[in-house]
């Protein structure tokens, strides 16, 4: 890390920004040669609006690249609301659990700074910026 506290690209996709939990799980299953094909979906339980934005979906792609997954996402800009799943990422385990601690930060952080632009009044650029409806499921693989 540099002067400001922000997570370095080659730490993000070595795994090393993980919470401690996806570590201990993942070593927990290696030790018992255990690779389950699982689902993980992200939806948010609370939002400070009746409605939010998806954004980050770039980012996510970026840092599964080349990895055994599939992704099933809304497309960027699309109007979610609460408990709406927003992502699907279908594969083994243990091919990217140490980055769901990341793919969470992204999809927060991208959606945290749109919901800022429309509050100060920015033009909101691309993809909808009202809870007038909702755009068609995307499927895109990282690989």
């Amino acid at each position: 890390m540099g002067r400001f506290q922000i997570v370095g690209e080659d730490a993000i996709r070595s795994g090393k920004c993980t919470d401690i939990y996806f570590e201990r799980v993942s070593g927990v299953l290696e030790a018992d040669d255990v690779n389950p094909h699982v689902t993980m979906e992200v939806t948010a339980a609370a939002l400070p609006d009746p409605w939010g934005v998806f954004c980050g979906l770039d980012d996510v792609i970026r840092l599964l690249e080349g990895l055994p997954v599939d992704v099933d996402a809304m497309p960027e800009g699309s109007v979610f609301s609460r408990n709406e799943p927003v992502l699907r990422i279908s594969g083994r385990y243990r091919d990217f659990a140490v980055y769901e601690t990341t793919i969470l930060g992204f999809l927060c952080h991208a959606s945290g700074s749109r919901r800022l632009r429309r509050i100060s009044g920015s033009p909101p650029g691309t993809g909808r910026s009202s809870p007038s409806g909702r755009a068609a499921s995307t499927r895109r693989s990282p690989r």
